[in-house]
């Protein structure tokens, strides 16, 4: 936030015009918020935590930055339009006293190895002239690893994709990192750049789109600012130590939106304090929209790279352990040396820690007896009290939880929760607040009793047996708290988990079909409903239920849900 070059140069862009979110050819749009709210409504809560004051809790003073204003949620300082834009109001009072709004997502994002990630808005700066001296809006990340500790900056990595201050006809993109003062990134100014706007096409009072990618499809990764999709600025792997760079672009990151009144930034490029006497109350950041955007192209690696059991040069098959960054050059060698690798995993194994895990989705050979789909037999074959029949069928009817052990209900909806917090990590990179995947000393528990109670009013029905209520539901987070048992929060789990434990190729589908119901849709937005109407058929078929190869059943085109999942 903090480089003071004044270098002007020119942006060759035009501001953009349309408010709905933009499809980006190549990319998936995972997340956004368009804005459409009434009139006066605070920003959604499911998207958006709303700052208030002058510090985080036990922070450092004045967000750390030295402004001035204080944070509130109150609708005359943030609040949608009714035009689908969200605004942001900076309000001097009869006293003196400036108030504002800084808000942030509830969800984390990163981007995985071999994607980029796009983070994306179009904003419209204030338009105060010389009446604008102080203020500072910004469009930014910061790293996850700062909720709860609040004094781990630079360390976490910050990615501020656009700054403006005092209403300057200019735009800085910099990147924070290591330590502060100096470190790799010249704290505390960081690494960055700032170019002015055309003259007749100022930055204020127009509509751009500010833009940071994440690229990790290729050697050196790197990380693109652009305003209007012109390049303003980068940073390569290469410009900073690994460990520096892996923390801050391997871990995951919130968004935030705020316009701050002061502070060291906008005080250095005027030269003394601000806001100044003269600055004008009601200065306004508006937002026609946020969106993360994630490349779904399949893992690319460099010829740097070698597979960990034969040594080759990695290739298109690439395979990766789901628990650590270790690289295969294919599924076959990742199998071969799943014995050795294990004991030095960075993930710790829970179940049947002596067998390699089965990978089902390339099809190579056919399915063995024990994991080709038998209608005909209850489900699954292992892990429960009570495997039932039909299980497809009752997805179908929302019966999926009823009539089974208590226990078994239990263990089904932490699974579930468990295997959507992995795909939404690995697949779509999105981290789940209060999850051990935007922090490792999450305990879990918060975010899975949000998934609870979504499933309690759920809109497609009555997902949860009759006989659940709050004491039952307070058993279930007892046995998710339980840090010693399979079901534990505090330990990760992928779909190769899921089909050791239970024994059964289908059961991770089961497991993500039901929580579609509860979130309203797969991970990415994919709807899964043609797969499990037509699985159910086959359950209910009168040719008989014969056998079904759970490896063509992922493989089905048309759905729209299997792919993201292989």
């Amino acid at each position: 936030m903090r480089t003071f070059d004044l270098t002007a140069a020119i942006l060759l862009a035009l501001p953009v015009a349309q408010a709905q979110v933009p499809d980006i050819a190549g990319f998936s749009k995972t997340w956004f918020d368009d804005f459409t709210g009434s009139r006066g409504a605070l920003p959604s809560s499911g998207n958006w935590l709303i700052d208030t004051g002058t510090s985080y809790p036990g922070g450092p003073a004045n967000w750390g930055t030295g402004e001035v204003q204080t944070y509130t949620n109150s609708p005359s300082n943030v609040a949608t339009n009714g035009q689908g834009n969200l605004v942001i109001t900076a309000i001097k009072d009869a006293k003196g006293a400036w108030t504002s709004a800084r808000i942030e997502t509830k969800q984390t994002f990163m981007a995985p190895a071999g994607k980029k990630m796009r983070v994306q808005a179009s904003l419209k700066l204030p338009n105060l002239g010389g009446g604008g001296i102080g203020y500072w809006p910004a469009f930014w990340t910061l790293g996850a690893a700062y909720r709860g500790n609040y004094w781990n900056w630079p360390s976490v990595g910050e990615i501020d994709i656009m700054e403006n201050v005092n209403n300057v006809n200019r735009v800085w993109a910099v990147l924070h990192c290591g330590t502060n003062p100096g470190g790799p990134c010249n704290e505390p100014s960081g690494l960055g750049n700032n170019k002015n706007c055309p003259a007749n096409s100022p930055c204020s009072g127009v509509f751009r789109t500010y833009t940071v990618e994440v690229d990790r499809t290729k050697s050196p990764e790197a990380i693109r600012w652009y305003v209007n999709d012109q390049l303003l600025h980068s940073v390569t792997q290469t410009q900073l130590p690994a460990a520096v760079w892996a923390n801050t672009t391997k871990k995951a990151h919130f968004v935030l939106l705020n316009m701050a009144m002061g502070g060291s930034f906008p005080d250095a490029i005027y030269g003394s304090k601000t806001p100044i006497a003269s600055t004008v109350s009601g200065g306004t950041l508006e937002a026609q929209y946020v969106a993360i955007s994630f490349k779904h192209s399949l893992r690319q690696f460099t010829m740097a790279q070698a597979c960990q059991k034969c040594k080759k040069d990695i290739t298109d098959e690439a395979a990766e352990c789901d628990r650590c960054d270790v690289k295969y050059c294919s599924k076959s060698c990742q199998n071969l040396h799943w014995k050795n690798h294990k004991k030095s995993c960075a993930r710790t194994r829970t179940a049947n820690p002596s067998e390699p895990p089965r990978y089902t989705t390339y099809g190579r050979a056919p399915p063995s007896s024990s994991t080709a789909w038998n209608p005909s037999r209850p489900t699954p074959s292992r892990g429960l009290e009570a495997p039932i029949m039909n299980a497809f069928t009752n997805l179908e009817k929302r019966t999926f939880l009823h009539n089974r052990p208590e226990k078994d209900v239990y263990k089904i909806l932490i699974d579930c929760y468990r295997l959507r917090m992995e795909d939404d990590a690995k697949i779509v990179g999105i981290m789940e607040p209060d999850s051990i995947y935007a922090s490792r000393s999450s305990d879990g528990k918060a975010g899975f009793r949000r998934f609870l109670e979504t499933a309690r009013r759920s809109v497609h029905g009555k997902l949860l047996p009759p006989w659940w209520n709050d004491e039952k539901q307070q058993e279930c987070e007892v046995m998710a708290a339980d840090v010693s048992g399979w079901s534990s929060l505090k330990t990760k789990l992928s779909k190769a988990d899921v089909i050791q434990h239970y024994g059964d190729d289908h059961f991770p589908m089961q497991l993500r079909m039901l929580g579609e119901f509860v979130w309203g849709s797969a991970p990415g937005g994919q709807d899964g409903t043609q797969m499990r109407r037509m699985l159910a058929s086959r359950e209910t078929s009168t040719a008989g239920p014969g056998f079904v190869d759970v490896l063509h059943i992922d493989s089905t085109t048309g759905t729209g849900y299997s792919s993201a999942f292989n």
